[in-house]
């Protein structure tokens, strides 16, 4: 591989969520304040985080996140919602690292993410080592649309046979980033995901990068 620069997803791939919010509280705590569900296509339960990523990553801050999905009820915030479900949310969405994440410091390449999560997440984070964070804002375009990866060869000023794409998601991650002429690998931690293409590239682990790129 001529490869110059990886870029990396980040949920799944470099870190997991540690603690995610419960999704009847988060869900009551939208009603306390006027939200209401019978009007809306959006079930109660564990697919109501899911739709959270939806808000996120067109938002610019928490802040921003709470007013997009009290639009989505045609209401506007008070001051006391925006600050309660804030709160809420910065408590109990929290990530960490997957340990051979270290392992990624070692390797001689250029490297940079490329996420659908919303950058103000990552304003306490210290990612050493990598270039850049392009998410939604900075694409203009969500995973697995061809435009995010195809503004990533712009911002970088690269091809795309020198770019490696590394995450979790084959239909996300891996088909997009091959379609446009990426190299891709896989990250299948439980080796769970079954592949019908057997010329994907797949690991386990983040350490297994050493022995594809060097």
């Amino acid at each position: 591989m001529k490869i110059k620069l990886i870029l990396f997803d980040f949920f799944g791939t470099l870190a997991f969520l540690s603690k995610r919010p419960d999704p009847l509280k988060f869900l009551g705590i939208l009603e306390k304040f006027g939200c209401d569900f019978n009007n809306l296509n959006w079930k109660k339960g564990e697919e109501s985080l899911s739709s959270l990523n939806d808000f996120f990553c067109k938002a610019r801050n928490w802040e921003d996140s709470v007013r997009l999905i009290f639009k989505r009820f045609g209401k506007r915030p008070s001051r006391k919602a925006i600050q309660e479900i804030t709160s809420f949310l910065k408590k109990n969405l929290v990530f960490k690292f997957y340990k051979d994440f270290a392992f990624i410091k070692e390797l001689p390449f250029r490297k940079a993410l490329l996420t659908s999560a919303p950058k103000f997440i990552f304003s306490n984070i210290t990612l050493g080592g990598f270039e850049k964070i392009l998410t939604p804002l900075e694409v203009r375009a969500i995973k697995p649309d061809l435009k995010a990866f195809l503004s990533a060869l712009k911002i970088f000023k690269i091809k795309p046979e020198e770019i490696l794409m590394v995450g979790d998601d084959l239909e996300g991650d891996i088909i997009p980033a091959g379609k446009i002429g990426m190299e891709a690998v896989l990250i299948d931690r439980n080796n769970s995901i079954k592949i019908k293409n057997s010329s994907v590239k797949k690991i386990n682990s983040l350490k297994e990068l050493k022995n594809i790129l060097i």
